[in-house]
């Protein structure tokens, strides 16, 4: 059942006016976009070369809410797990860097001390008076004292540094994981 509308009511004329100019419009740039992708048809014997446009592109569906987070969270833990490697190489160097320090700070401190024991030792065996005895022992328990006191200011002196490398260390990771990337470093710094 079709209705009778009038067509010289003037508010039809322009809405038919309107529709027709909107679809023609429509058709007209969708022809311009598709004309760089235009391809030949295959041509049948004796027929004009005729082209086939490709159908329009489909719209995308917008990812649902639920599924940003979830995409978000996806590239969140892999910067997560990014940061989180990228740390602990790096506190891993900066613990055996440090552990050799200490060794060698140990190792210099008890070569320090057995050469002043040797010393004090040679020194005994040229028979000395009781006074000149005990004034070379309080000399060879000064120079411990001494030897044990540069020790432990390297060793204290270490351990601030590799404190402050692993707080640096900790800020770049916290970095990785805002913005995702690696700290760039050079070798000229």
């Amino acid at each position: 059942m079709r209705r009778n509308l009038e067509v010289s009511d003037p508010e039809y004329v322009t809405a038919l006016a309107a529709s027709a100019f909107a679809v023609h419009c429509l058709e007209e740039s969708n022809l311009r976009h598709h004309t760089k992708e235009l391809r030949p048809a295959r041509s049948l014997i004796g027929q004009p070369l005729r082209y086939d446009a490709p159908p329009p592109p489909r719209p995308v569906p917008r990812p649902r809410e639920d599924q940003r987070r979830v995409s978000m969270n996806k590239g969140q833990r892999i910067a997560e797990s990014k940061a989180e490697a990228w740390e602990k190489t790096q506190m891993a160097k900066i613990i055996k860097r440090y552990e050799r320090l200490h060794s060698a700070i140990h190792s210099w401190e008890k070569e320090k001390k057995l050469k002043a024991k040797q010393q004090m030792e040679r020194k005994k065996m040229q028979g000395m008076v009781d006074t000149r005895r005990a004034n070379m022992n309080q000399h060879y328990q000064d120079k411990l004292a001494r030897i044990e006191h540069i020790a432990n200011g390297a060793r204290k002196q270490a351990e601030e540094k590799r404190k402050h490398e692993e707080s640096v260390v900790k800020e770049k990771a916290k970095r990785i994981r805002l913005t995702g990337q690696t700290p760039v470093t050079c070798f000229c710094c």
